[in-house]
């Protein structure tokens, strides 16, 4: 089989992997999921020669250098799934059950298909040492589950997490704060990620975020084993949580203003920088665990913002 998608790991309804093509000698980073019906079915699949379609102006389907382009690929096992493909890996993070190349320049790969002379099997599996992030991690599944996080509106931010009661200096008083906010005590401790050498223990959320964050955090450190490993991972690197302030370019309170959401490792996970497993970024393990919580990953985002997760739909 000269075609293969390698799955490494698998992340709640995403999977992430290495597409092979040794005879052309091509290895790209890929994923698959978690939007529309999630991850691509394994087995045996074949693109048919011919069926390279040129998606030039549509960022879904253009990688960083503007090639545009989706390969159609055919099961060759009974599904319902159909309009299944390969493809740059563009916009945002993820596919819809495809394969998208996370590859920065896949003009090779385009250039490959478009000269199929036959068509060409392509087989989707496991590989051998597959991570992945465990049921009994997944918070979600367990009896306790959040009910549903507020939409992303300032209107229903404050329906739901409150208004804010502001003092003379604009900032919220310490009343709402006593009333609204707590105390969370972290399952392994932080590092500021603009002080290194801070040793964080604590930190300020939403009373109603609490749990939830809690036991996303308790999951890291349970994937990872230890704290070192954690660490290993960059997870231990706080960018804020707590912080009444507007939305990047913007003029309504972001949810860091209601304690309703935390940045790590901001550094390697800038604002507006799409993500990109190749740069260390943020772990799909991580991901999984929040999204599973029904968190939102700013990765996912229109103008990416990897470090940030928050508790909306």
């Amino acid at each position: 089989m000269s075609l293969r998608f390698e799955i490494t790991l698998r992340s709640g309804n995403q999977v992430q992997g290495r597409l092979r093509w040794p005879a052309k000698g091509l290895d790209g980073a890929a994923v698959s999921g978690p939007f529309g019906q999630g991850t691509l079915p394994m087995g045996l699949y074949r693109a048919p020669r011919g069926t390279l379609s040129d998606r030039t102006g549509q960022p879904p389907y253009c990688d960083s250098t503007n090639n545009c382009w989706f390969q159609y690929i055919e099961p060759q096992f009974s599904t319902p799934r159909t309009d299944l493909g390969v493809h740059p890996d563009g916009n945002v993070t993820g596919t819809e059950g495809c394969i998208g190349l996370l590859d920065a320049d896949t003009a090779p790969w385009r250039q490959a298909f478009a000269g199929l002379t036959e068509d060409q099997p392509l087989e989707v599996l496991e590989a051998s040492g597959l991570r992945q992030v465990g049921a009994d991690l997944l918070a979600s599944t367990g009896p306790g589950a959040p009910g549903p996080w507020p939409a992303d509106t300032q209107a229903e931010l404050e329906a739901f997490y409150s208004v804010h009661r502001l003092d003379a200096t604009g900032k919220p008083t310490a009343a709402w704060e006593r009333d609204h906010l707590t105390r969370l005590r972290l399952p392994y401790r932080m590092t500021l990620s603009w002080q290194p050498g801070s040793s964080v223990s604590s930190i300020t959320c939403h009373k109603k975020v609490g749990g939830s964050l809690e036991r996303i955090l308790t999951g890291i450190l349970r994937h990872y084993g230890s704290e070192q490993e954690v660490r290993n991972h960059r997870m231990h690197l706080f960018g804020g949580c707590y912080n009444y302030r507007r939305v990047t370019g913007g003029s309504r309170l972001s949810t860091h203003a209601w304690g309703a959401a935390i940045d790590l490792d901001p550094d390697r996970n800038r604002y507006g920088e799409p993500w990109d497993p190749r740069k260390g970024m943020m772990p799909l393990e991580v991901v999984g665990l929040f999204e599973a919580e029904g968190w939102r990953w700013g990765g996912r985002f229109s103008t990416p913002d990897p470090m940030h997760f928050q508790a909306t739909v």
